[in-house]
């Protein structure tokens, strides 16, 4: 008997366990996204982009980072198939349209804020940006808000 080719490999959490997740870029959504409707934590609203990649014409990148520092980066030039809570499910499903070997670094850490800097340990800071300093210190965007959970 002869088996046959994969053709998208993922990988599946439960997103409550790690409370908020953060991360991604533009959303689509069910709801208009990315025009209309951008779920901040991810989990508050309902993510269902089938092309995730660089020819979506989208800002988006394979990472996601949660409240309980804990981290994904998927290290593909692949498109993905990326979902998060859709149809409320509770699931964060990170599927990668190739049946080659799944490339990914799961983190770790005692803060979220560390997961994101292993992060950019790996994958650098831009060439060239116009964002403020301030973005990059504050990746989570919480200046003024509240950290605890809801």
């Amino acid at each position: 008997m002869q088996g046959v080719d994969a053709a998208e490999l993922s990988l599946v959490y439960g997103l409550s366990a790690s409370g908020h997740w953060y991360g991604h870029g533009e959303t689509t959504t069910p709801a208009g996204g990315p025009y209309t409707d951008q779920p901040w934590p991810l989990d508050a609203g309902q993510v269902e982009q089938p092309d995730f990649g660089p020819a979506s014409y989208q800002m988006v990148d394979p990472f996601w980072y949660t409240e309980s520092s804990a981290g994904l980066y998927v290290h593909t030039g692949d498109t993905m198939d990326v979902s998060l809570n859709a149809g409320q499910d509770g699931l964060g499903r990170f599927g990668v349209d190739s049946g080659s070997t799944y490339k990914a670094t799961v983190f770790v850490e005692s803060t979220p804020r560390a997961v994101y800097d292993d992060y950019i340990g790996i994958v650098g800071t831009p060439r060239q940006s116009d964002a403020t300093y301030e973005q990059y210190e504050n990746p989570r965007g919480t200046r003024g808000r509240s950290s605890t959970r809801t």
